[in-house]
């Protein structure tokens, strides 16, 4: 079998998922930060996994604008990936406080909002005003 583009943008969240599934057996303590992190973890996976099925093969590393998704979890977030991502490191630095973990979160964070800002401007040089009335309509 060969593996395409969008089987290689499979590859990250599932090996979040996995390591995800590794934290909640070796790391469980029953404290409150462990729930909350847990929270925080499977929230984030969700949201992650829900923006990778919506974007299909629209997907790509590189910012790209080939069609405009507003269906699904795109019609009220416009960077799902990133923010399941985002909720998803943190609540491992919640389930895990340790210096590692929250340094990851203060480095994800900034590259992520960075990376969504150059995705909103290849999209609004490609799409212009239906872009412009998206981002009205959505949150990040």
């Amino acid at each position: 079998m060969k593996l395409n583009r969008q089987h290689y943008g499979n590859l990250l969240p599932l090996v979040f998922t996995l390591v995800s599934v590794g934290i909640f057996i070796f790391y469980f303590s029953n404290r409150i930060h462990n729930y909350f992190g847990m929270v925080l973890i499977i929230i984030g996976l969700v949201i992650w996994w829900s923006g990778k099925i919506t974007l299909g093969d629209a997907w790509a590393i590189r910012a790209q604008a080939k069609k405009l998704i507003t269906n699904g979890i795109y019609s009220k977030i416009r960077n799902p990936i990133y923010l399941g991502l985002v909720l998803t490191i943190i609540g491992w630095a919640v389930y895990i406080p340790c210096l590692f973990w929250a340094i990851a979160s203060l480095i994800t964070i900034p590259i992520l909002i960075v990376r969504a800002r150059n995705e909103s401007k290849v999209l609004s040089k490609k799409f212009g005003k239906k872009y412009k009335n998206y981002k009205k309509k959505t949150w990040f």
